[in-house]
């Protein structure tokens, strides 16, 4: 594709993003397809930079360009050309793969007889894959002025605890208000991702409205939670530097990874069981929660409990001792019925089982 003798208007859009179309996906930018956009030769590498953040995408340099009339050029391929298969029968816990044989490439060139000016063109449009997608996070690094903070912090004699948590706030803080911030996540960012959301009503419990209850949950642990047949809670304290609030996970067993898999979550300052029972409630009335393990629980123990005692009956003593302090009376068989966890089970004990 021969760029020469082509007239456009020089864009510097480090600051005007004219040349940028709207996408399909709110708030991401695209370049034309097919039409040369002109950028000064001094900021172009900053402006390629730009266009990368505004649409939500990464080039990746592909080969040189040689020819007699080029000062420079190259071409670039987006991040996601190629392709993989991920083999989960050997790494349970790969990540998925961020290649998805995307088509899309931009040719970049430099005149001799116009060096003060870079030329960009954009030839095939993505493919396989929705660029700007909430999904596609993961596969992009972060953004330029991230890592420029980044650098000035710690440049500045800012330790790397401070630079974690001033990044934080940039990256995940809408908003200079705590409360405020936490409002966008829960009623516009999060429902955006379509993750379902739960606001405790914690009047019924205490009169101190300083208190709080929130869940969320994604559409792939909803979809987890519905083929799972027991789960356990989880309790995770000190999440914050108040040290009062506490995540509550609900955790249940992966069939792909084999281990415990969380599938939902809930933040809460308050410390009784209120906010747990409605957030558990509101659970079930999604998804039925099957009380298949707590039922089976009692039976396995008393099957394991009867083979122990078989085991052990040439100790008559220990034997003796054992019956009458651990199994005596129904309430001590009760007692040791509750934390018992079958084999099945033992793979996502929680802190929850040893505190109890």
């Amino acid at each position: 594709m021969s760029f020469v003798g082509i007239e456009l208007t020089i864009y510097r859009l480090l600051y005007d993003t004219n040349a940028l179309l709207n996408s399909p996906t709110e708030g991401i930018k695209m370049l034309p397809l097919n039409v040369v956009v002109k950028v000064k030769a001094s900021e172009w590498e900053l402006c390629l930079d730009r266009i990368q953040s505004l649409c939500s995408t990464k080039w990746n340099k592909c080969r040189k360009l040689r020819a007699r009339e080029l000062m420079y050029g190259e071409t670039k391929k987006c991040h996601r050309e190629g392709f993989y298969i991920s083999d989960r029968n050997v790494c349970f816990a790969q990540k998925d793969t961020k290649l998805c044989y995307c088509e899309v490439t931009i040719f970049i060139k430099q005149y001799i007889n116009n060096p003060e000016v870079i030329l960009i063109c954009m030839i095939n449009d993505h493919t396989n894959y929705v660029s700007g997608d909430a999904s596609e996070i993961r596969t992009l690094p972060l953004p330029s002025e991230a890592i420029k903070i980044i650098e000035d912090q710690l440049k500045g004699g800012s330790t790397c605890r401070n630079t974690r948590i001033s990044m934080k706030n940039f990256l995940y803080k809408f908003h200079p208000d705590e409360n405020k911030s936490l409002d966008i996540w829960m009623r516009e960012k999060l429902p955006s991702q379509n993750y379902c959301i739960f606001s405790g009503d914690l009047s019924a419990c205490n009169n101190n409205a300083q208190h709080f209850a929130f869940g969320f949950q994604s559409s792939s642990q909803m979809m987890l939670m519905r083929i799972s047949e027991s789960f356990c809670l989880d309790a995770t304290h000190n999440i914050s530097a108040r040290n009062i609030e506490i995540l509550y996970s609900l955790v249940t067993h992966h069939s792909d990874t084999a281990k415990g898999s969380s599938v939902a979550y809930i933040i809460t300052n308050d410390h009784s069981v209120g906010p747990i029972n409605q957030w558990l409630h509101n659970l079930d009335s999604k998804v039925k929660l099957d009380a298949s393990y707590t039922s089976e629980q009692p039976g396995k123990y008393k099957y394991e409990l009867k083979e122990f005692r078989h085991y052990i009956q040439s100790q008559q003593q220990f034997l003796a001792y054992f019956e009458h302090k651990l199994i005596g009376t129904e309430e001590l068989l009760r007692r040791w019925e509750r934390p018992y966890v079958a084999n099945d089970h033992q793979r996502y004990l929680t802190n929850n089982y040893i505190e109890s």
